[in-house]
């Protein structure tokens, strides 16, 4: 899987049910999405897409802990790509080659990830309880309450406006 993972979960992280590993997952699908196309096996899928006009959107959950996030865009135009701009991604890569770092030339027009996913960073937070925990997930997100809009964020300092967290 990823070099350097089996440590992070081995010593600092939860269980596998955890948010780290959400982001983690979704990482590995937008790695696994990219070595299909590579390799032909969704040709025929976006034929169809590209046939129709359509544009299918890959989207992963975790209703139950409410968790998620937009993946990417099988088709030609996904609503994220006409406005934002590739960031690098992620912190834990595979090798210096990892498809999830490359440009949208390169990756084609059909398949773009860096125009949804988030930036991630690894970063140490202290519950409330006082619990401290290493966490992998976009630093936007209140690691507490999980919500991401309007925290307020300063360089090494982010504050949660909806519970007030600060990590």
């Amino acid at each position: 899987m990823f070099p350097g993972l089996a440590y992070i979960w081995g010593h600092s992280m939860h269980s596998r049910a955890d948010v780290s590993s959400f982001y983690l997952g979704n990482e590995e699908v937008a790695r696994e999405v990219t070595r299909l196309i590579d390799a032909g096996a969704l040709s025929s899928l976006l034929d169809i897409l590209q046939e129709y006009g359509l544009t299918l959107g890959l989207e992963a959950r975790r209703e139950q802990e409410g968790l998620r996030e937009k993946i990417g865009y099988l088709g030609e135009e996904g609503p994220e790509k006409k406005t934002k701009l590739p960031r690098k991604l992620p912190l834990y890569q595979q090798h210096a080659g990892d498809p999830l770092l490359r440009t949208k030339a390169e990756s084609g027009p059909l398949w773009d990830p860096l125009a949804t996913l988030r930036t991630r960073s690894r970063f140490t937070i202290v519950r409330r309880s006082g619990q401290v925990e290493e966490v992998y997930m976009p630093d936007h997100i209140c690691p507490e309450c999980l919500n991401e809009l309007g925290n307020k964020i300063d360089e090494c300092d982010r504050v949660c406006v909806n519970c007030d967290f600060r990590w």
